[in-house]
């Protein structure tokens, strides 16, 4: 539901499924378009990915690694971290995933307002609300956005020496979403944010999307538990006990009036009081929905007679269409 118009986010007498494509040439990408609109009776509303917002920045550093690299040392995800076995599938490796669509208004206005409340350039505030530079350089190992061209973001590193957030404090978006202890490993989802611009007006903001093999223990735990939670529990690191920070909700989600506590200077145990003058963020609304085998959308013909009420083409899931590797379905 559209919280603002108290709409439907997504008619589902009109939403059939939802197609993501990119490339590193935007003007392959409007190629495409039409070819896709070919195989689909009806409209398709395209969402764009833009460049022209404050809050561009380097995504997916965080995602579970599933598969060694060169470059290894980082902890391997099973794959089942996100897949589930496809009971409709005809296959004994047929997986899907539950997947989870969200669209975000964002508000230049508050991070440069927010930066006046900082008393510090906005990259500074970017990094105090995110726990990252743009450059995806993490504020726990940071004090200043490394300025090396061939900098690669990090993501082999933890919080347990910043136990009182005097680096990269309790309420940024990174530390919020995923605590990095060994007990929430495994609550780790696979997600990509997408800044968009509408075409029509000046608005833009972000489209989220994650998979996860359950909504229930990952997705809704992570929000309920940890972004959304006023509180932050830490592990003592001499007794292994737990302690509970005041932290706040995670600073991205914050409503006007919410304060917060911020080190006066990075590393310092000085803090100051800030207060928020706008909402960073406004959710406009999203959805739950399962995506399934390959091996099930290769065998949609055999429905084809109830497919014909949806007007959707299904050749477009025949194998000749479908690029994607068939040990993965």
């Amino acid at each position: 539901i559209n919280l603002q118009t108290q709409q439907p986010f997504i008619s589902e007498d009109q939403v059939h499924a939802i197609i993501l494509y990119g490339d590193d040439n935007n003007n392959d990408l409007r190629v495409l378009d039409p070819a896709i609109a070919d195989h689909i009776s009806g409209e398709m509303a395209c969402q764009r990915e833009t460049t022209s917002s404050d809050y561009k920045f380097v995504d997916g550093i965080s995602n579970p690694r599933f598969f060694p690299r060169p470059d290894s040392g980082m902890f391997l995800y099973p794959l089942n971290q996100v897949l589930l076995h496809d009971k409709a599938s005809d296959t004994s490796f047929g997986c899907g995933s539950y997947g989870v669509l969200m669209k975000f208004e964002l508000d230049d206005n508050a991070l440069d307002q927010l930066s006046a409340s900082f008393k510090r350039d906005k990259e500074r505030t970017f990094a105090n609300v995110m726990g990252r530079f743009t450059n995806g350089a993490p504020l726990v190992k940071h004090k200043t956005a490394p300025s090396e061209a061939d900098y690669v973001p990090e993501n082999n590193f933890d919080f347990h020496k910043d136990a009182e957030g005097s680096k990269c404090p309790f309420h940024t978006h990174i530390r919020k979403c995923y605590p990095r202890t060994e007990a929430s490993k495994y609550k780790q989802i696979v997600r990509r944010g997408m800044l968009y611009q509408e075409e029509e007006t000046d608005k833009h903001g972000l489209m989220f999307m994650s998979f996860q093999k359950s909504l229930v223990n990952q997705f809704e735990y992570i929000l309920e538990n940890w972004i959304l939670n006023e509180n932050t529990v830490l592990k003592d690191a001499t007794t292994g006990r737990n302690i509970i920070a005041k932290s706040k909700r995670d600073i991205l989600f914050s409503e006007a009036g919410d304060q917060y506590h911020v080190p006066v200077s990075w590393g310092s145990d000085e803090t100051m009081m800030i207060t928020i003058p706008r909402k960073i963020t406004n959710f406009l609304g999203g959805l739950y929905f399962y995506a399934p085998s390959i091996s099930f959308l290769r065998k949609l013909h055999l429905f084809s007679r109830d497919l014909e009420v949806l007007d959707i083409d299904i050749r477009f899931c025949n194998e000749e269409h479908v690029n994607i590797n068939s040990n993965l379905a």
